[in-house]
């Protein structure tokens, strides 16, 4: 079963699939927010910030 974590933007449950790393980009199905797995045990979630060149 795949595990849940808050959406930092909109609070709503995501589910992270399994098999799911550090750094992986997620899509928040509810608001769209990019966010990025920051931790696995537990799993925390952050806003996802594309690093400028």
């Amino acid at each position: 079963m795949d595990e849940v974590a808050a959406c930092p933007a909109c609070g709503i449950d995501v589910p992270t699939p399994e098999g799911v790393v550090v750094g992986e980009i997620l899509v928040c199905a509810h608001c769209g927010a990019e966010i990025e797995v920051i931790s696995l045990a537990p799993i925390l979630l952050e806003f996802f910030e594309e690093e400028e060149k």
